[in-house]
């Protein structure tokens, strides 16, 4: 049978600006939750196939959380005890537990109470509206509220949401000081993965569409021209220097890196060149390229052609091209959600037999994927999809 290999897209635009503020705080939330998740999931499991795209940005950013580098207005209002809030730091403290999926907000009835209460108040009203112990309470909660998934491995975790509410100054402490260490442990998790034959890859620095830096022009190939056309930009020198400042950027990290993901999936074949004049070993993308590319689909209802499960080279030079599945992915990614996990493990992997089931036996089947954005929305977290998946991959 065709063999199966998973790429994890996981990337965060750069939130912190040159002076160390931080004006979102999503890199050390999801580094709470489903970063951690998975990378727990992949230990837990160590299936082969795997590879983790891991970009400079993303991680430049947990470097800052555990250099201390990091001046994130959340973090210090979760760590402020609950009588030394200032109306600032309620601000911020509201701002930001709300904007969960409803599956995350499904699991904490506190929380849930707690946005009843503040619903329609303005500013100068929050204060008046809650009360120190549902403050501390929404401290608490704000973390748990992603680390919920990742109970069965963090006691921590496990023990507070046990609790519910009620929470004193000390498990705000605790769990504050297990949140500012998740950035760390998730890097640390990164080397072990590496080291248990995890393949890590990369993304162009600072995540931007190469063609696009290669020639404003290029969109044209893939959606009609806006009236006027396109805006006019071409910096070669800006696209190779991504590139260059990903691979310096991963090595000074102790990973060493061969392959990229494109973000987007965007290329073309000026930037599938660059790629390999930097040495690049291989590129993986979406299979509507490959489409495109031989004039007819490469899977769908009728299975799936063998072009699609060997790698390909452009004009027989240059990084090694995969194209992922796109249906595989899409299920992970958007459908699995509304199965219960361990079923929808059991629905994708009959579905890799089946697709494969027709492919030489030395071919491959992609499913890339971002590897944080479905598990918010899946029934548990994707903790039970994530490893029963590794459990039946491994028979």
């Amino acid at each position: 049978m065709a063999k199966r290999t998973f790429l994890w897209h996981l990337h965060q635009p750069r939130y912190r600006t040159a002076d160390g503020r931080v004006h979102a705080p999503w890199v050390l939330l999801h580094a709470a939750g489903e970063y951690l998740t998975l990378a727990y999931a992949l230990k837990q499991t160590g299936v082969g196939g795997q590879v983790l795209n891991l970009t400079p940005v993303f991680l430049e950013q947990l470097l800052a959380y555990q250099q201390g580098r990091a001046q994130d207005p959340l973090l210090a209002a979760l760590a402020t005890p609950t009588s030394e809030l200032s109306p600032q730091s309620i601000k911020e403290l509201v701002r930001w537990p709300f904007m969960l999926h409803p599956r995350q907000l499904s699991r904490l009835p506190r929380l849930r109470a707690l946005a009843g209460q503040l619903a329609g108040a303005k500013d100068d009203e929050i204060p008046s509206r809650l009360a120190l112990p549902d403050l501390t309470d929404l401290q608490v909660l704000t973390v748990l509220a992603y680390a919920a998934p990742n109970a069965r491995w963090e006691p921590l975790v496990a023990e507070l949401l046990a609790k519910r509410r009620g929470f004193s100054q000390e498990d705000r402490r605790l769990i504050v000081e297990w949140l500012v260490g998740c950035p760390g442990k998730l890097l640390a998790l990164y080397r072990e993965l590496a080291d248990m034959g995890v393949e890590i890859a990369t993304s162009p620095y600072a995540h931007p569409l190469l063609p696009l830096l290669l020639g404003t022009q290029v969109a044209a190939a893939s959606v009609p021209p806006p009236p006027g056309g396109f805006p006019v930009f071409r910096s070669r020198e800006d696209a190779a220097q991504h590139v260059q400042k990903a691979q310096a950027f991963m090595a000074e990290l102790g990973f060493s890196v061969q392959g990229f993901w494109p973000p987007e999936g965007a290329v073309s074949e000026e930037a599938v060149a660059l790629y390999g004049e930097h040495e690049v070993a291989w590129l993986a993308t979406d299979e509507g390229i490959l489409a495109a590319s031989l004039g007819h689909p490469v899977s769908g209802e009728t299975g799936v052609a063998a072009e699609l499960a060997v790698p390909w080279r452009l004009h027989g030079q240059g990084p090694l091209l995969f194209f992922r599945h796109r249906g595989l992915s899409d299920f992970v990614g958007f459908k699995a959600q509304e199965l219960p996990e361990a079923e929808a493990a059991q629905h994708f992997v009959a579905a890799t037999v089946s697709a494969s089931r027709h492919l030489p036996a030395e071919g491959g089947l992609l499913v890339a994927l971002d590897g944080e954005n479905p598990w918010s929305s899946y029934p548990e977290g994707g903790t039970t999809f994530l490893t029963r998946l590794g459990e039946l991959l491994a028979m």
